[in-house]
């Protein structure tokens, strides 16, 4: 495949970032892994549908998304909200494209195997956004684990922390709505930790944990004075276990104040070293090795133009996206191995579904079997 033909369906934040890394990998890495086309712009706001397709010099749009299916496209990115993903997700499929579909998959387990087992069937790329996957910073700290620089890794502890609902009049959007949709801090944002660990660590085994929402009820809209209910979390704290015997604490909030937007931070611990990731640079890490002559924890700066970042410059949270298309298009174009597929996802929506059972029964989740203990 040497032109890649992009549709889009939901024009929203996330999507703006989407298309502009789409952009960006093009001026970044040339057409050494494809020439991409933006064709068709798909939203239900046909306003927001058109500003997007004249912004970024699309085809054409619709409100419509079956009309990116029939489009001519061969890679279709969606980045609706959670509950849209199976259906457009599966008609997608089912017509022979190629699928970026944002993180979760779907908003239920079951939904997210059927769809991997057709792109399987089909012989299709298949690719969840797991941004942090494919950060340098990421990569950096995985080969300090595959090389054992760190030893036996022993224990974890990651959080991602953000503030923006932490105003009481902040809407009730759809992803505090519905438990179900997967849109608190659980379903939206823990994910990024559990990526990361995911690719760094294996599989998980069981998690217990406890989760909170602090604001009930908020306004249906900015300034309006209907409320509605809050049904999603808006915190949720959780052990985990891993396969290997590695133990670990993870936590997420919407309501941490002061945290930047994209505050993940994590501690890995070793029998020869620690590495400790914090929100406050995407590029850099703080590394402690048992043998080291001088004691104490160094920072280690990655970049510009490391082995990591393809010996590219970088630095943002938007950067990482541009590594992510870089790697999806090289699949596409070249067949390369990539790690977030569908059955990447369904284990991470495995975990998330284990951890909201245990914090609905305060009981003990296996991760695979769902089935519960005391401890």
């Amino acid at each position: 495949m040497d032109e890649i033909k992009i549709g889009v369906v939901g024009v929203g934040a996330i999507a703006q970032v989407h298309i502009q890394n789409i952009i960006t990998q093009q001026a970044v890495y040339g057409n050494s892994n494809g020439v991409a086309k933006l064709v068709i712009a798909v939203d239900v706001d046909e306003a927001a549908a058109k500003a997007t397709c004249e912004k970024f010099g699309f085809e054409t749009y619709s409100t419509d998304w079956h009309d990116a299916i029939v489009s001519g496209i061969n890679l279709l990115v969606v980045a609706t909200p959670n509950q849209f993903h199976y259906d457009v997700t599966k008609a997608a499929l089912e017509y022979g494209i190629h699928v970026l579909c944002e993180k979760p998959l779907t908003n239920c387990v079951e939904q997210s195997r059927e769809l991997a087992r057709i792109a399987k069937e089909n012989n299709l790329v298949n690719y969840v956004g797991y941004i942090y996957v494919t950060s340098p910073l990421q990569v950096f700290v995985k080969d300090l684990i595959d090389t054992g620089k760190l030893g036996r890794i022993t224990r974890v502890h990651g959080t991602f922390d953000y503030g923006e609902k932490i105003d009481e009049n902040f809407p009730l959007v759809w992803r505090l709505a519905k438990k179900e949709a997967k849109g608190g801090a659980l379903g939206d944002i823990s994910s990024h930790v559990l990526s990361s660990f995911k690719m760094m660590l294996g599989d998980a085994k069981r998690v217990v944990g406890i989760q909170k929402t602090a604001i009930k009820e908020r306004p249906l809209a900015w300034g309006s004075e209907e409320m509605g209910t809050v049904e999603a979390d808006d915190m949720t704290d959780f052990l985990i276990e891993y396969e290997n015997g590695v133990i670990g604490s993870i936590g997420c909030t919407c309501m941490g104040g002061g945290h930047r937007p994209v505050g993940i931070e994590y501690e890995i611990q070793g029998t020869k070293g620690t590495v400790i990731v914090r929100e406050d640079s995407l590029t850099d890490a703080q590394v402690w090795f048992k043998d080291d002559d001088i004691q104490g924890f160094r920072k280690v700066s990655l970049g510009p133009y490391d082995a990591y970042s393809d010996h590219r410059m970088w630095g943002g949270y938007s950067d990482m996206m541009t590594f992510e298309y870089n790697k999806l298009f090289a699949a596409l174009t070249h067949g390369e191995e990539y790690l977030c597929d569908f059955e990447f996802g369904i284990q991470i929506d495995e975990i998330i579904e284990a951890v909201q059972q245990s914090a609905d029964t305060g009981r003990w989740v296996d991760v695979k079997t769902h089935t519960e203990t005391e401890k």
